[in-house]
């Protein structure tokens, strides 16, 4: 008997977590969207051939939990933005708008946005160890369209595909890498925000640590300065 086809490596079978352990412990995960089981990404060009991530990742590890570990105050800041604990949001025709404009779209990702898409987060701490925090956590990807030249830049530099999750400090474009790590693009400058989008998150709503340049392109001065 022929087997089925097999899923591209960005999506698999797998939902999101819902949170709740089976009998034998294992996270439980809600089945996959139809149109997500049969999504298939464009060809991706032989010069950008994906890289593998630099660490695993995946979001079932990090979100078991309604509240995927993030402290009191970002929560309350993500019910004000009118967040809902294991909502979802039906994503597909972002990914199929990304996945036409050149993305290699990465199931973490995916998982990511169906839940917390549209969401403006206000800050709870204004004022970070090493700069002010005075901007909203916007998860608006679809302005992604427009920033495919900074995702491959920041392929060439980290190693790993990006996908676009929105934007943050001085309007600077956030993006998510496949290992699940965030970072914020801005004028030849890389910010780490966390290797985690939640970590991600929880930074940038409520900074309690240094923000850190993570690169700057030749000739531009990294801010913050290095130490």
């Amino acid at each position: 008997m022929s087997q089925p086809p097999s899923l591209p490596p960005t999506v698999t079978p797998s939902g999101p977590p819902t949170g709740l352990l089976d009998r034998c412990g294992r996270p439980q995960h809600r089945p996959v969207p139809p149109d997500l089981q049969t999504f298939r990404p464009p060809p991706t060009p032989a010069s950008r051939s994906p890289r593998s991530p630099r660490r695993g990742f995946s979001l079932g590890h990090e979100s078991v939990g309604p509240c995927h570990g993030l402290s009191p105050p970002v929560r309350e800041a993500l019910l004000a933005a009118g967040w809902r604990s294991g909502g979802r949001v039906d994503v597909s025709e972002t990914i199929a708008r990304l996945a036409l404009s050149g993305y290699a779209i990465h199931e973490n990702f995916v998982s990511f946005i169906e839940e917390f898409w549209g969401l403006e987060i206000r800050p709870v701490l204004a004022a970070g160890p090493n700069f002010v925090n005075d901007e909203p956590y916007r998860v608006s990807p679809d302005r992604g369209v427009r920033y495919l030249d900074e995702a491959l830049l920041l392929e060439d530099v980290f190693g790993e595909n990006h996908n676009p999750v929105g934007w943050w400090l001085s309007s600077s474009h956030v993006f998510m890498g496949a290992s699940g790590s965030v970072r914020a693009y801005l004028d030849g400058l890389v910010w780490e925000l966390g290797e985690t989008p939640f970590e991600a998150l929880e930074f940038a709503v409520r900074p309690t640590r240094p923000l850190v340049c993570a690169w700057s392109s030749p000739g531009r001065r990294p801010w913050p300065k290095r130490s």
